[in-house]
């Protein structure tokens, strides 16, 4: 028997899903500044601004509305970063995904994959992985 699924608009209590690539849990994620993929450096010399850090765009779907955003990510030491979101908003072209752009921190020092999610509206999206280098 053939399932049904409720149309997008019904979907807004769904968890934000972060995009992967095909048979992964790599993130599909860009640099911010410069639109390479991982791995991302944790210092970029071709930003202009002042603290020089990466800025990572994530995609996701299941996220309606304006909601307060907060993106985590645990390295391969168990060691826990907030990352800050930036901006977050449509992707130009494709209504049903937003693009989220977060900082890396300063404490990142280790190169290795991040374990990434965010929480939006009380639910926590999947984890993905994301890929860093000093």
């Amino acid at each position: 028997m053939p399932t049904t699924r409720a149309p997008a608009q019904f979907l807004d209590d769904d968890a934000p899903a972060l995009a992967t690539e095909q048979n992964s849990q790599r993130a599909i994620a860009l640099d911010a500044g410069t639109f390479v993929r991982e791995p991302f450096l944790i210092t970029n010399p071709f930003y202009f601004g002042p603290d020089r850090r990466t800025r990572v765009i994530l995609i996701t779907t299941n996220l309606t509305g304006n909601p307060s955003i907060i993106a985590r990510a645990v390295d391969s030491m168990l060691t826990n970063y907030n990352l800050p979101v930036e901006f977050a908003g449509p992707l130009p072209g494709l209504p049903d995904f937003t693009q989220i752009v977060v900082k890396l921190p300063d404490e990142i020092l280790l190169a290795g994959d991040l374990q990434v999610t965010i929480n939006a509206h009380g639910k926590t999206s999947n984890v993905v992985l994301a890929g860093v280098r000093p």
